[in-house]
């Protein structure tokens, strides 16, 4: 998922139209880790060095430590002050790894002699009648270097710095109006990828920006999102993958799950599918009290002889149920696995009816309800339609109507949330918008196994 930041201070050109609005335009998705270290600098003083990172003081460093920083993708500024300050200001990319070493040069004078000791220097030699000026300097290193110098050095700290620096005024660009963007669109009309860019900006959502992040660690929780929105032989789903990108996102940063733990498939076809059951249910046997996530958005459909519902494939068909993947089996996998608990989301109908409510097989023309799947185990499903209900978009949003009030939630809360609460939420919210969006009944639905319907409220999502 792209976002888009502005930084406003000239006027550029686009091609030959001038616009009064800056579009110097980076693109980042994410957080970068910036490592601050103080390797070993002559040992006959031992000041601690004051380290601010975007404006945030994250420690005080002594000989042989560093502090390890997160921070948003894009412009980074860190200052280091003791007798002096120096400042390194550099862009960060999404998920990369940046060394900034302290380094200082110690001029000793008196006696007769003036000596400056640099980078790693041991020597401890001095009179009562000398004296001393400590200079610091900051650099950014080369990884392979870095990563050498830091692993002589003990971590100080960890901080989380969820801000820019100071300086030329940046603005996430979902805080520009959209009539400026309009204006710029006018102007640059005749650039058709551009204004598809600007188009893919004025339709981000709320939900895809300033996702929470926790700093937990769910060392035990694995997650399957498939995400299915170009279909070979019906209808495509509409901001399906939107939909699984943010899943994936909120997974990581604000449920904690380690991101080698978080398995999304686009675009699934049915031996992806079931190869990616097949893993998490693996997982589920290998760990010890794993926990497993399922979410799912694209078409559902019904056996019209059982009535049993099946997921839609991309190269599934709507005539032929054999080239789909039944429901009941993938509940029936995770139960049968040694899963401490399942949950699962998912933001489909399983009518035949396609987001825009419309039969994913013509010859159909009505919604069938599918037949209710037998849950087993510790499981809660979270689903978002019931009876012969279709599962809407909300336009606004570019999300799946159910998909974005369970990200809304998860951002209101960073995901500190009971399983009761998250689901009055969605229901509430989701019958409301589809009324006066949609002008059509939506309401999602629950379904426990029998050993959790007492308790399944009080469960924590994270």
């Amino acid at each position: 998922m792209k976002i888009f930041k502005l930084i406003i201070s000239f006027v550029i050109f686009i091609g030959s139209i001038v616009c009064p609005y800056s579009l110097n335009a980076e693109s980042y998705d994410g957080y970068s880790t910036v490592y601050v270290i103080r390797p070993y600098i002559w040992n006959a003083f031992n000041g601690k060095y004051n380290v601010v990172v975007n404006g945030v003081q994250v420690g005080k460093l002594k000989n042989k430590q560093y502090v390890k920083c997160i921070v948003p993708s894009g412009d980074t500024e860190v200052g280091v002050t003791f007798n002096n300050k120096d400042e390194i200001r550099f862009n960060t990319e999404s998920g990369k790894e940046y060394f900034i070493v302290i380094d200082a040069s110690v001029e000793v004078t008196g006696g007769g002699m003036k000596m400056n000791f640099g980078f790693g220097s041991k020597n401890n030699l001095m009179s009562s009648n000398q004296t001393t000026k400590t200079t610091i300097s900051v650099s950014k290193y080369m990884e392979a270097s870095g990563r050498e110098i830091l692993s002589k050095c003990k971590l100080l700290n960890e901080v989380e710095v969820d801000q820019y620096p100071e300086g030329d005024v940046e603005y996430d660009v979902k805080d520009v109006t959209k009539e400026i963007l309009e204006q710029v669109k006018a102007e640059v009309k005749n650039q058709d990828k551009t204004v598809e860019e600007l188009d893919e900006i004025v339709r981000s959502s709320d939900v895809d920006i300033n996702v929470p992040v926790t700093g937990i660690s769910a060392e035990n929780t694995f997650v399957l999102i498939i995400a299915n929105e170009k279909y070979e032989f019906v209808d495509d789903v509409q901001f399906a993958l939107n939909d699984g990108d943010a899943m994936r996102e909120y997974c990581i940063k604000t449920l904690g799950v380690p991101e080698r733990q978080v398995w999304f498939y686009k675009n699934a076809s049915a031996g992806i599918i079931a190869g990616g059951v097949a893993k998490i249910a693996q997982a589920m046997d290998i760990f010890d009290d794993a926990k497993a996530i399922v979410y799912y958005c694209g078409h559902g459909i019904p056996d019209e002889k059982t009535g049993e519902a099946y997921i839609v494939p991309t190269d599934g068909q709507g005539t032929n149920i054999t080239t789909c993947y039944s429901l009941n089996k993938l509940y029936k996998t995770l139960s049968d696995s040694k899963a401490s608990s399942v949950t699962y989301f998912m933001d489909a109908c399983f009518t035949g009816a396609n987001r825009e409510g419309s039969m994913l097989v013509a010859a159909r023309g009505v919604a069938r309800e599918a037949k209710k799947e037998i849950v087993e185990g510790n499981a809660v499903v979270f689903s978002a339609a019931s009876g012969d209900e279709t599962a809407m978009p909300y336009v606004e949003k570019q999300h799946g109507l159910f998909t974005y009030f369970l990200l809304k939630k998860m951002q209101e809360t960073r995901g500190e949330v009971s399983y009761g609460e998250l689901a009055d939420y969605i229901k509430s919210n989701v019958k409301r918008e589809a009324f006066l969006t949609n002008e059509k009944p939506q309401n999602p639905v629950v379904a426990t196994s029998e050993d959790n319907k007492d308790t399944w409220e009080s469960i924590k999502l994270r």
